[in-house]
């Protein structure tokens, strides 16, 4: 390469020189390297158990409606829906009684249930993906940690 070749970036080659690094450089690097690697775990241990759990939530969802969609037709609940959604006026004739009905025939410990493990799941989930290293979305803490 001649003179004339140069550039602005071959003349900052030429003026480097060689740095001794600070004392205790290594010791510092490997102690932060160690401590996160623990926190690696500790997050990937994390992530493994609210998954696990938010699955077997997901799975007892799926029982709770099952045993809730047997239950409500079981107990005639489907069939007084159906019966009353077809003619409205016959449902505003007869409103007490339906509501009575409604009361005794709807299992409301199934329903309750679904519903409870509902918000288990929205919670789990939720615990999930604050957990989830780059995750932007708009609830909880976990969107200020990730800017």
């Amino acid at each position: 390469m001649g003179l004339q070749d140069r550039d602005d970036i071959d003349a900052l080659y030429e003026r480097l020189e060689l740095v001794d690094p600070p004392s205790g450089l290594a010791g510092r690097v490997l102690s932060r390297t160690v401590g996160r690697d623990q926190r690696a775990n500790a997050w990937r241990w994390g992530v493994v158990i609210w998954s696990a759990l938010s699955l077997m939530a997901t799975g007892t969802l799926a029982l709770l409606s099952v045993s809730l969609g047997w239950e409500l037709h079981q107990s005639g609940s489907l069939y007084l829906l159906r019966a009353t959604m077809g003619d409205f006026d016959l449902l505003m004739s007869i409103r007490s009684e339906f509501l009575q009905a409604v009361l005794e025939t709807v299992p409301w410990f199934n329903l309750a249930a679904l519903l409870l493990n509902v918000t288990i799941l929205f919670l789990l989930s939720r615990q999930l993906l604050e957990r989830l290293p780059g995750q932007r979305w708009a609830g909880g803490s976990g969107a200020e940690r990730c800017r």
